[in-house]
């Protein structure tokens, strides 16, 4: 009887330190984001599950995945993984700081296009055009230096004469792949501490805490 007991004691703090490891979020600092995770501690506070910095290689037993402001390419084999990532039911989220072409292999691997060029205005105001978890309670969205991609998530509220794709001022873009789902903003400046308390962004962040959980 004692024996059985130690192995279920044993089973149960096994089993629940799988489940604690599989609720992490990986932040990717191993393709040089632009800007330190510490900016984005504001955004990082609103998850529940830990957040790790890392890259491709901390991602099995991960939730989420984030790509924010990256520069360094990603090799083929990396490709591979964060799809084989996504298709098996991880959650993906790339914010865009630089022309995108060192996410372009990424990118295309889920049929997401970024354009090489930023909107002319530099701060611009979005709105949700589709009906997700990630636009409840979310009226406007502030962003800064954005690239237009092919999503109608959100779009610019005013002078959408820019088409890009098939999406009219399109700024972002949510399409699922596999079991999984992947979220693309063409800015990463909306969710640094400085910027994530205007307009409904901090309503946003906790969207997209509530989407990875």
């Amino acid at each position: 009887m004692r024996s059985l007991l130690i192995l279920l004691v044993t089973l149960a703090i096994i089993f629940s330190g799988c489940v604690e490891e599989r609720k992490r979020v990986v932040w990717d600092v191993d393709h040089e984001p632009v800007f330190p995770v510490s900016h984005y501690s504001k955004l990082i506070s609103q998850f529940e599950a830990e957040v790790i910095e890392g890259g491709v290689e901390e991602l099995e037993n991960s939730k989420a995945y984030i790509l924010s402001g990256v520069t360094r390419n990603f090799t083929d084999e990396e490709v591979e993984e964060i799809s084989k990532f996504v298709e098996n039911g991880g959650k993906l989220v790339i914010l865009i700081h630089i022309p995108p072409a060192n996410l372009k292999p990424l990118l295309e691997r889920f049929g997401v296009e970024v354009s090489e060029r930023p909107y002319e205005i530099t701060e611009i105001i979005a709105v949700p055009t589709e009906e997700s978890i990630l636009t409840e309670g979310v009226n406007e969205i502030y962003m800064r230096g954005v690239f237009p991609v092919n999503g109608s998530l959100f779009v610019v509220k005013k002078d959408r004469t820019i088409v890009f794709g098939e999406a009219k001022g399109g700024v972002a873009k949510l399409t699922k792949f596999g079991k999984g789902e992947v979220l693309v903003f063409g800015d990463d400046a909306m969710f640094l501490n400085s910027y994530i308390g205007k307009a409904d962004n901090l309503k946003l962040a906790k969207n997209i805490a509530k989407w990875i959980n």
